[in-house]
């Protein structure tokens, strides 16, 4: 298991053995490996649909008769040539889907978690890095109204406030509404200079998320330093009676 140096440096909590020993850790490795499934199975809905509206049309062109008949053979040709582009780049998402969630697999399985006190702040998605979203699973089954994300940055804190990482993410709705004022103590899993697993104490919501540039910024307020440190240390210990049973 890898050693997240920086997190025992600050002296936050850091999970005795990789994400994925913990339930959470685990229902995110799953809803993981059935993306490229889901990006599938999303593709085909779509293609389906398409030629359920297409396919009428075309029929009632056609026996329209006369020079209409051409005009729906030619129709025929652009709708199997679109099927074609769409089929080979549904392909192509899918390959590359089953590519990142192999490698986000490995991290929850390789990396434990951290505890980690994050401002997070809404981002102007427009000209920015966009983050891979993926939802959890039981929003596929019964809420999908809810797995509406929003793009924001989340930054990790170090003690005194200064920003020690700042990452991109897509989170869903309901999440981004339950952090109040934009600061609160999440868990962290992976290597912090690459993509990353970020999620809600004990690991009810899984994200991920993706590194940017951290701003230059001086330490914060005293106030707000001693606000981190309490909010470290009371989700830490809390995290650590979650871990150790």
């Amino acid at each position: 298991m890898h050693e997240p140096r920086q997190a025992r440096q600050f002296g936050y909590g850091v999970s005795p053995g990789p994400a994925i020993a913990t339930e959470g850790g685990r229902e995110f490795a799953a809803v993981l490996r059935r993306q490229p499934t889901l990006i599938r199975q999303a593709g085909v809905r779509v293609g389906l649909k398409a030629a359920a509206i297409w396919i009428p049309f075309e029929l009632a062109v056609y026996l329209g008769g006369g020079a209409l008949k051409e005009v729906a053979l030619a129709m025929v040709g652009a709708f199997v040539l679109s099927a074609l582009v769409g089929a080979i780049a549904l392909r192509r998402k899918v390959s590359r889907s089953r590519v990142w969630t192999e490698k986000a697999v490995k991290v929850v399985g390789e990396h434990p978690w951290q505890v980690w006190p994050c401002r997070v702040e809404e981002a102007d998605p427009e000209g920015s890095i966009q983050p891979r979203y993926v939802v959890p699973s039981f929003e596929w089954r019964d809420l999908p109204a809810l797995a509406t994300p929003v793009f924001v940055r989340v930054m990790l804190l170090a003690p005194d406030g200064s920003v020690a990482r700042t990452y991109a993410s897509r989170i869903p709705e309901y999440v981004w509404h339950s952090l109040t004022d934009g600061l609160a103590a999440l868990w962290i899993c992976g290597d912090l200079r690459f993509e990353i697993v970020l999620a809600t104490p004990g690991a009810q919501n899984c994200w991920l998320g993706t590194p940017l540039p951290a701003p230059t910024t001086r330490p914060a307020a005293r106030e707000d330093a001693d606000d981190i440190g309490v909010i470290a240390r009371e989700a830490g210990s809390w995290a650590v009676s979650q871990w150790l049973g």
